[in-house]
């Protein structure tokens, strides 16, 4: 329900001026108001907390100097999460909270809960954030999807999904082989470090005919850019719910989206757009 008036509320603000930057003004909202306070770090740390997830993806990538400029944020963070996001200091009931109590419980050492924390920073603002821009953006340039959607709320899940497929906020990751492995004819030793594109996978015409079209009728729900199995993002259910409220308010007041002004996000490990400035026509009745 919170996230619900939440999304109201900042919906019917921006639609009523007629223009807005969608990141700043409308994808950061949620994740920086409603997520950050569950998570329940102290005052200071939920300010920092985009500037630091920035440099966290910025490290998730090529050692570059891209990468190098990052450490000290990265750094900065690493040393909150040890001083300050600590019991006493987090609110008690916040999820942070929740690692230092499942410590005391014996579930996990208690020296793991500071990197812990990076987890509730990281995947929780950014990949959602980079998310809702890239649905609008998405949407203004394919009207006729969202006069889909607009008929049809039925297919919200399915325009989540399709977003994120065309779109992959997240487009690699890596991981290390347990065991030896053969794909596609190259042998790869148990110890290797593999690089899983999922920017590829998602846009790969063998699964998916027409792969750049943005369709929202196609229901993908295979795509990878939730990760699979064991390492699926376990935020995966938040994101949704963030995306789809408020995908359903725009429904609501927004015939259509023109894109003014774009400019893409420099990441060495996101993909997205930084900025996006939209003009909206609004519904009939609504203002």
């Amino acid at each position: 329900p919170r996230i619900e008036a939440e999304a109201d509320r900042v919906v019917a603000e921006l639609v009523g001026r007629g223009r807005f930057e969608v990141v700043t003004e409308l994808a950061e909202h949620l994740p920086m108001t409603v997520v950050s306070d569950l998570v329940g770090l102290p005052d200071h740390g939920r300010t920092k907390m985009l500037e630091w997830a920035a440099a966290i993806w910025d490290t998730q990538g090529p050692a570059d100097d891209r990468a190098a400029a990052a450490m000290p944020a990265v750094e900065e963070f690493l040393a909150f999460a040890a001083n300050d996001a600590v019991p006493g200091k987090l609110r008690p009931d916040g999820w942070a909270a929740h690692l230092y109590q499942a410590a005391e419980r014996g579930e996990i050492p208690l020296d793991k809960c500071p990197m812990m924390m990076l987890d509730y920073v990281t995947p929780s603002l950014d990949t959602t954030i980079l998310a809702i821009t890239n649905a609008v953006a998405l949407f203004a340039a394919n009207p006729d999807q969202w006069d889909l959607l607009r008929k049809d709320r039925s297919l919200i899940p399915h325009a989540i999904n399709e977003s994120l497929r065309v779109e992959s906020p997240v487009p690699q990751f890596s991981r290390v082989l347990t065991e030896d492995h053969e794909i596609g004819g190259v042998s790869l030793a148990a110890g290797s470090r593999v690089a899983l594109l999922y920017g590829s996978a998602n846009r790969d015409e063998r699964q998916y005919p027409d792969p750049m079209r943005f369709d929202i009728t196609r229901r993908p729900s295979d795509h990878l850019a939730f990760g699979r199995g064991e390492h699926v993002c376990p935020g995966i259910h938040l994101a949704r719910l963030e995306i789809g409220v408020l995908l359903e308010r725009l429904a609501d007041r927004v015939a259509r989206f023109t894109i003014r002004e774009s400019r893409p996000m420099i990441n060495n490990g996101l993909r997205g757009l930084e900025y996006l400035e939209v003009a909206v026509e609004p519904v009939t009745g609504t203002g």
